[in-house]
């Protein structure tokens, strides 16, 4: 619907101009994909958390921050 599919920038360029707030430092994408979700979080400036909960070797992806299930994300919010 937005023209652009992850990790293209236009798809989190989109979903930020849709949020209405362009300051990129409140945002945190959570994803569990490095080749989209993070990928296009770094590419468009915003902070990232990989969840990571089957314990993949994915190396230095970019992201942020990693956590192994979601309820581990408390720490970082």
């Amino acid at each position: 619907d937005i023209g652009a599919s992850k990790p293209d920038r236009a798809f989190f360029d989109a979903v930020i101009n849709d949020i209405g707030d362009s300051d990129r430092k409140g945002y945190l994408v959570i994803g569990d994909s490095p080749s989209s979700d993070i990928a296009g979080a770094v590419a468009s400036g915003l902070d990232s958390c990989l969840v990571n909960s089957h314990f993949q070797e994915y190396g230095n992806c970019g992201a942020t921050y990693t956590v192994r299930g979601l309820e581990e994300l408390s720490r970082i919010l």
